[in-house]
């Protein structure tokens, strides 16, 4: 039986070298040729879609979360401990601050910190007058991203745990009333600092949240600066870091 040429959607056969015979498209029609090139690839694009989709849908809160842009504020107190040659210079005492964060996805959250730690003028019967430092205040300013591992005001559970790293700067200053005499009285400096935690919380309402938070921050001072605080005798020499530990408890309103 011969199909010939003009029946429309069927190949034509055309004579090829040596006697072969090839097929064209011309009988397919120009929908028909369009159809059979853009085919795969319009196949191949749904299917990268869907994988794409899916994949999203895998990673935890990518696919599942939905970008709410709300706000939370916190404030806390609680202890300020020095650790290492901070804890050598002075003594534990009390701490304040607050944050502010904007969550741009419901697990994570971009924030800003301001903490101001005072810490008690240390004892050493070896150094100046028995003092190793005279109290000393610390206020840090920075920012840092967290991550909420029961998402704020859509949590299925109560309990929440909040983990985050920062940076920022902190002004480090002795009370240069309280003992003027001291090598140390007049120590000022503003210093790189890096900082990280975490809070587990108890979430009353999608409003607020009471929580008990542990961070530690990490103070890159200069050694120079910190040469005031030297004492061969009573084993206190210069230093680069300077260790922070606050425990706290407050309070967040997420809106």
């Amino acid at each position: 039986m011969d199909w010939g040429p003009e029946i429309a959607g069927g190949p034509t056969k055309t004579a090829g070298s040596g006697g072969n015979r090839v097929f064209t498209h011309v009988g397919w029609g120009e929908a028909g040729v369009r159809a059979l090139k853009e085919g795969p690839l319009h196949y191949a694009t749904k299917t990268s879609a869907a994988l794409a989709v899916a994949l999203l849908l895998a990673i935890p809160g990518t696919g599942t979360a939905q970008v709410d842009g709300t706000f939370s504020v916190e404030a806390r107190g609680g202890m300020a401990i020095p650790v290492g040659t901070m804890d050598d210079l002075t003594d534990w005492s009390g701490t304040a601050g607050g944050t502010l964060a904007w969550h741009f996805n419901p697990y994570w959250a971009f924030r800003g910190d301001v903490d101001w730690m005072h810490l008690r003028a240390g004892e050493n019967d070896l150094a100046f007058n028995g003092v190793a430092s005279p109290p000393m205040d610390l206020l840090y300013f920075g920012g840092g991203i967290e991550v909420n591992f029961a998402r704020p005001k859509y949590q299925d559970v109560p309990f929440t745990f909040i983990a985050n790293v920062g940076a920022g700067v902190t002004q480090m200053s002795t009370d240069s009333g309280w003992l003027p005499s001291h090598p140390a009285s007049s120590f000022d400096g503003s210093y790189l600092t890096f900082k990280g935690g975490g809070q587990v919380g108890w979430q009353f309402s999608p409003l607020i949240n009471a929580f008990v938070s542990v961070q530690g921050y990490m103070i890159l001072v200069d050694e120079q600066d910190t040469r005031v605080f030297e004492n061969p005798v009573a084993g206190i020499e210069s230093f680069q870091t300077a260790f922070v530990i606050p425990v706290t408890a407050g309070v967040r309103l997420t809106f």
